[in-house]
């Protein structure tokens, strides 16, 4: 065996090894190793092994090398020695499990799984193993090595498969190590969900309910209202919860008082001075309602356009059964929920508030939701009453209600798949503002200061568009040339590039339009306008009379006629905006828009299918031409069995593609791919502009149906039609 000599390697010569499990901590036990470096130097060599692109990966000694860092110094001893991936993993592994004073739990799991999966790696080798282990199973072989039998070793290994959150929480000391085990064999959306709870409960689930949430997982049983009841029974016997001072001005800030806490998130607004019950409620609704920013708006119990007065109307009716004043408390709460730029449209985000608040309200108090896309994010603005619908109670804010609330909008977001944020900031009122105040002063998005920018450099009447280029970098932005002619933006202070095309920028940002404006064949592009006001709904009428005599009470026929005049309303307003002055012409226009919405329908089928074709016989023409020179190959062999042998997938993607083309083109000749791309691009923005088209004929389509069923039922004319349910 040749001797191994101890070298000095300059500490930038050195890399850690890759997918290290062991942190690397700046923590008390680092500053001794520094003090002890500083004074005696490094007394063990590390091991290392000669890196592919030069320099040397790290197997042991990553602390000592973050300790010579410290210490100031530029080299460490080392010893230098040629190792398999397998071997390296072994030898990192052992020497830290064995060296480490302080190891955290999934650190130890990782580290065992990629002993274990080492060991397999090697197989009937065994290098690095005794002899004796030979025949045994890998995990035996690591548990022997760590002084742990094999079970424990497939318990430490089961961690990995936890999603990250609860990895740091088993870290963290708020998940077991036991039920842990348990929740890994659960799907990683249901163990999202139990994240999420843990933190809102506060509560760690014990082994039996950590078996008992794995079950119905497995029986397809488990979601977020199971997880919390299940999480929340030890909490039976206790009246509140406590919160420490600590845990929340991670979220608020130390400078927070209780009642900012509790407002920060559920908002209450009292009357306001020298203002009704009523004109303080008409006042704030109009912010939600103003048409400039509403991208889209839905109710429960109310409508809201009229809303201040039907809350007013509630509360009168609570003021005449307890005789507490209306203006006493808060009049209303306003609840905000914010999605990141492009995750949701306007009417995704809508249903989604929709859906938080008809569950934190349990349907019990009236609320709609305002959807606002003015800002570079959209969000919701929910305003509900603070006196429940049957005059039974008042919602009264609590100090844990926006820990509560945010872990149910959190579920939400996680069932509809859309992202929650893990680690929010704390909230100040130093560096991270209140949202009123943030708002107020927001600067313009990153995509609205590249369209800005494109503006201000064509209106400079560059030559052509490598000078509108530099024009765009002399004003400060990067300029990121990609494949195919793509051209990105980075404005000062982005995090990432904005692509020119009008997708992203909108209508005119396109480059073709870019050039076709420098050639002064178009006019400069327009900045996006407001969001339009929200589309009007028409419903079906209510048979009050059916209704009252299957035992609905004299409350419901209230609400009934109320919402039979809205309904006669919105459709007297149509039959205006449209001049339909007799029925055949209201007839003729509801055929018209159904056959419409067919006929779109049938285009946009025949549009995707010669989308489909076309697709289909690029990608054909592409494998067809990369195998073509195999083919050519088996031929000059004289079709030889041996090269049929080394060649048999690309002969067949061949074949494949031959057989496609052939069935696609139907005896046509072949177009040019340069013909088939520009085919592709022109069905493509089709089908964009079809689907536009049948959403809205679609939309009005419904809309005239309703109107006339609404205009027969008056007419008599229904024929037996099955009204519309309404439930309160």
């Amino acid at each position: 065996m040749q001797k191994e000599e101890i070298v000095y390697l300059n500490l930038s010569e050195l890399f850690p090894f890759k997918d290290h499990p062991f942190g690397v901590r700046d923590d008390a036990e680092m500053k001794g190793l520094v003090e002890s470096v500083k004074d005696n130097g490094v007394h063990q060599p590390a091991l290392v092994r000669p890196r592919e692109g030069g320099g040397y990966e790290i197997i042991a000694g990553h602390r000592r090398q973050r300790a010579s860092e410290l210490a100031g110094f530029a080299n460490m001893p080392c010893i230098v020695r040629n190792m398999t991936d397998d071997e390296a993993i072994l030898a990192m592994t052992d020497d830290n499990l064995r060296h480490r004073e302080k190891i955290l739990p999934m650190e130890k799991a990782q580290s065992l799984k990629m002993q274990v999966e080492a060991i397999s790696h090697q197989g009937t080798k065994m290098e690095g193993v005794a002899a004796g282990d030979v025949g045994k199973r890998s995990t035996e072989i690591v548990g022997e090595r760590n002084g742990m039998n094999y079970k424990q070793v497939q318990r430490y290994i089961r961690l990995t498969e936890l999603v990250p959150e609860l990895q740091s929480m088993v870290n963290e000391k708020k998940l077991s190590f036991t039920p842990a085990v348990e929740i890994s064999f659960i799907k990683p959306k249901n163990q999202r969900f139990i994240a999420v709870s843990i933190e809102g409960e506060q509560a760690s689930p014990s082994l039996s309910q950590a078996q008992e949430l794995r079950k119905l997982d497995k029986d397809g049983k488990l979601n977020g209202d199971v997880i919390d009841g299940i999480l929340s029974r030890e909490k039976k016997e206790v009246d509140r919860v406590i919160i420490s001072t600590a845990e929340l001005n991670k979220y608020f800030g130390k400078d927070a008082t209780p009642r900012e806490m509790k407002e920060q998130i559920i908002r209450p607004y009292k009357q306001a001075a020298g203002l009704s019950a009523v004109q303080t409620m008409e006042e704030r609704f109009a912010y939600g309602l103003n048409p400039q920013k509403l991208g889209a708006v839905s109710s429960h119990l109310c409508d809201p356009a009229t809303a201040a007065a039907e809350f007013l109307l509630v509360k009168s009716e609570y003021q005449a059964a307890t005789a507490r004043p209306v203006e006493r408390g808060a009049l209303f709460f306003q609840i905000r929920q914010a999605f990141p730029p492009g995750e949701v449209t306007a009417e995704e985000a809508n249903k989604l508030g929709f859906e938080t608040a008809m569950r934190w309200t349990k349907g019990k108090y009236q609320f709609f939701v305002c959807t606002h896309t003015d800002k570079g994010h959209i969000h919701n603005h929910i305003y509900f009453n603070s006196t429940a619908f049957d005059c039974s109670r008042k919602f009264h804010n609590f100090l844990g209600s926006s820990f509560a609330l945010r872990r149910l909008s959190d579920r939400v977001c996680l069932e509809h798949d859309l992202s929650v944020i893990q680690n929010p900031k704390q909230h100040s009122k130093g560096r991270f503002l209140h949202y009123g105040q943030w708002i107020g002063d927001k600067p313009p998005s990153a995509q609205q200061r590249v369209r800005l920018a494109i503006i201000a450099a064509l209106e400079k009447k560059p030559a052509d568009f490598a000078a509108f280029l530099r024009l765009m970098e002399e004003s400060g932005f990067a300029v990121k040339r990609g494949r195919g002619g793509v051209v990105s933006f980075l404005a000062p202070g982005q995090d990432k590039y904005t692509r020119l095309r009008a997708s992203t920028l909108g209508a005119g940002f396109d480059p073709e339009d870019i050039r076709a404006v420098i050639a002064g064949e178009r006019p400069l592009p327009e900045l996006p306008k407001d969001a339009p006001p929200p589309i009007r709904q028409v419903g079906l009428i209510i048979d009050i009379q059916k209704r009252m005599a299957e035992g609905k009470g004299p409350a419901y026929e209230r609400w009934a006629k109320v919402y039979n005049l809205k309904q006669m309303a919105a459709a007297l307003q149509f039959l205006q905006e449209n001049n339909l002055t007799d029925y055949d012409a209201l007839a003729a226009k509801t055929t018209a828009a159904v056959d419409r919405v067919h006929a779109l329908a049938g285009e946009l089928q025949t549009t995707e299918a010669a989308l489909s074709k076309v697709s289909g016989l690029m990608g054909a023409v592409v494998d067809y031409a990369k195998a073509r020179p195999v083919f050519d190959g088996y031929k000059a062999a004289r079709y030889s069995k041996k090269y049929l042998a080394e060649h048999e997938a690309e002969l067949a993607t061949y074949r494949a593609a031959r057989a496609a083309m052939n069935e696609l083109l139907g005896g046509e000749k072949l177009p040019r791919m340069d013909a088939l791309k520009k085919q592709r691009r022109e069905l493509a923005d089709r089908k964009k502009a079809l689907y536009a088209e049948y959403r809205q004929a679609q939309r009005d389509m419904r809309e005239a149906v309703a109107v006339k069923a609404n205009i027969d039922h008056l007419l008599g004319l229904t024929d037996g039609r099955t009204d519309k349910e309404q439930t309160r």
